[in-house]
């Protein structure tokens, strides 16, 4: 497990809402992302959330009650009680196939006699600089209902699935 002792990163995750996506667009880089559980696959956004920027926060906890649940998360923070799994894709042009894979593999997850319900986000990351790259990213929080390691060998195995490779991450979570 990757841990960061002094640096994190900080963003969120909301459905797709154009007001709150014109908001937060101002502040901080918003990304095309994907809410997959077994039953659905719905658009959402990715935020990332700069340094010192409370005001994207601030908007964010205004919008909780009508845009949906949005959960902000801390990555790399020591003290953080959950694990999340990351996949990176370096292949931006596959993001349509790795939201199918992954939307294939969260219905098979739970269709499978010892099964749970899998969750996970597929976001799109585009460069803004010619120095950057872009990226698909698959995002995953641990589930209490199944032990750690179960949790972790079905990321492992979604990464598997779409040819990248599984890290982890501690994290605090905070949901609006």
């Amino acid at each position: 497990m990757k841990t960061a002792r002094s640096k994190f990163k900080v963003f969120l995750f909301a459905p797709e809402n154009a007001q709150l996506r014109s908001l937060l667009a101002q502040h901080n880089n918003v990304r095309r992302a994907f809410y997959i559980t077994p039953r659905v696959c719905e658009p959402y956004m990715r935020v990332r959330v700069r340094q010192f920027s409370n005001s994207v926060i601030g908007i964010a906890k205004q919008f909780a009650a009508t845009a949906g649940p949005i959960v902000e998360y801390s990555v790399g923070e020591d003290q953080g009680g959950k694990m999340v799994g990351t996949v990176r894709i370096p292949e931006v042009e596959r993001f349509d196939e790795v939201v199918k894979t992954a939307k294939e593999f969260c219905e098979k997850t739970l269709a499978d006699g010892k099964g749970f319900f899998f969750t996970c986000r597929v976001s799109e990351i585009i460069a803004r600089t010619e120095r950057q790259h872009s990226w698909v990213e698959i995002f995953a929080v641990e589930r209490r209902e199944v032990s750690r390691e179960v949790w972790q060998d079905a990321v492992r195995a979604l990464a598997e699935a779409i040819g990248g490779e599984a890290e982890f991450y501690s994290a605090s979570v905070i949901e609006y």
